[in-house]
């Protein structure tokens, strides 16, 4: 463990001991169940603990091995001082141990950051939403809190979907989780095949951050299935790349995937990702992802200002729609607005790269276009909308999903590094370095500006104000 971390492990009772002989002398407390006074001196004691060392966050015992009165007298005071509570449970020497690899400024965020899941469904595809609901499940979420889940359903939900959330889906899983219900189902109204325009509306209205600096989304496609140990990665993950003081400013970061594409955008042709001194390094790439990935809430708060404003330059002018401009239309509608707003503010999304198991995997064998790209037939680009698929297929390879040893699976003893010190890869697989992808987004903010901004030349560039993307719009 780093020698600067100052996180404590709360075990030792001596003190809460004194103040019990001290309670039982007041008569206010004489009749009050022993239970009650424990729980009052542990309570006591943290504050005690928490005045003269000040921990940015507390590990307890969360097998059930701890007394009743202790773990509620340390959770009653930890809330009233806002201090996180980290709760280990049994048997987590394999899956867990990577807590140690956090500084206090992540820890302290362990209670304050959560993320929640969003799966667009489409039509008469039951098979594959139930099999990433089944691994979703079955996956390990420790003691943390779970995400909320929303799946969007279309006008026409077939019959097996309707029955598997209304007899066998539970969310969250298992009893004892307070009765809390965090499943939310949408369910469109209009009955015919949505544009890429109401496709791109309808998803990113499906979410909204209440804290963007600490709530995040999590996009899953029907497609992947997860492995059981998704949420340990996407969990220290975050807290490492995003909260650590030992890494960068996160303010280019637009996200953290958890697929390893395997074509580039365009769909055709074969991924290959950047090289490093290590092998099976995480890499930063441009281009940010539809199958598995975690968008910070930041960033799906300036995307919802970016779409807006494409959508009032393209209905108010001449500004051309870019749906189709570098993205293949065998991944989402709403990808090219993630992708543009990447180029034109240099963000970057982190990429895993492990060489064996994999965190997702996505199946082919029930693979349809998304439905605002569903080819009418007799159309011209149908045919070519048909060789892309044939060609993204062969490419698609389903991966074996990791389910034991998270630290051996990580490699490196579980440490993940500077992403200062990772490669960056340009949305179409060039290698660059900072300065070279900052000169290439203003020059894509520029075009931008020209072609789907309405700007002419003699409009006065806009400040860039944080949030916003004003500055990209006449």
């Amino acid at each position: 463990m780093q020698d600067h971390v100052s996180w404590f492990v709360l075990l030792y009772l001596k003190h809460a001991a004194g103040l019990l002989s001290m309670i039982d002398a007041r008569p206010d407390f004489a009749a009050k169940s022993t239970d009650f006074r424990m729980e009052v001196s542990c309570s006591a004691a943290f504050n005690h603990i928490n005045t003269y060392v000040h921990p940015q966050a507390t590990i307890v015992d969360g097998s059930g091995a701890e007394e009743l009165y202790f773990m509620a007298g340390v959770h009653d005071r930890a809330n009233s001082l806002g201090s996180p509570i980290v709760e280990v449970p049994a048997d987590v020497e394999q899956n867990l141990m990577w807590i140690t690899l956090l500084d206090s400024h992540s820890l302290a965020a362990w209670n304050k950051v959560t993320f929640d899941i969003i799966i667009h469904a489409q039509p008469s595809t039951s098979g594959s939403l139930i099999r990433l609901l089944e691994s979703l499940k079955k996956a390990d979420y420790f003691s943390s809190a779970l995400p909320r889940l929303t799946i969007e359903l279309p006008h026409d939900t077939d019959e097996p979907t309707k029955s598997y959330l209304r007899d066998r889906f539970r969310w969250p899983p298992h009893a004892g989780q307070n009765g809390v219900n965090l499943l939310t189902l949408h369910h469109r109204i209009p009955q015919h095949a949505l544009t890429p325009e109401e496709n791109s509306i309808r998803f990113l209205e499906s979410f909204w951050p209440a804290d963007p600096d600490n709530h995040h989304v999590m996009v899953l496609s029907p497609n992947v299935q997860v492995s059981p140990l998704y949420f340990h990665y996407v969990k220290y993950a975050m807290l490492e790349w995003k909260y650590s003081t030992r890494q960068y400013d996160s303010t280019k970061a637009f996200g953290i995937s958890l697929d390893m594409p395997q074509t580039y955008l365009n769909g055709t042709t074969p991924f290959e990702p950047p090289t490093s001194g290590k092998a099976a390094a995480p890499f930063l790439w441009q281009a940010p992802n539809s199958n598995a990935m975690l968008f910070f809430g930041e960033r799906w708060v300036e995307i919802h200002d970016f779409v807006s404003r494409s959508l009032t330059a393209q209905h108010k002018s001449s500004a051309v729609s870019r749906q189709d401009a570098d993205v293949s239309k065998i991944y989402p509608s709403w990808l090219t607005y993630m992708l543009d707003l990447s180029r034109a503010r240099s963000y970057s999304t982190i990429y895993p790269n492990f060489k064996n198991d994999k965190l997702v995997t996505l199946h082919t064998d029930l693979f349809k276009l998304p439905e605002e790209h569903k080819p009418i037939p007799g159309e011209k680009s149908s045919g070519q909308l048909g060789a892309d698929v044939k060609s993204y297929m062969k490419h698609q390879k389903e991966q074996k999903l990791v389910k034991t040893g998270f630290l051996d699976f990580l490699k490196d003893g579980g440490s993940l590094p500077l992403l200062a010190d990772v490669p960056i890869m340009s949305f179409d697989g060039h290698a660059l370095e900072w300065l070279a992808l900052e000169e290439r987004s203003d020059a894509f903010a520029e075009d931008f500006r020209r072609t789907s901004g309405g700007c002419a030349e003699k409009d006065k560039k806009k400040p860039i104000v944080l949030g916003k993307t004003v500055d990209l719009f006449c």
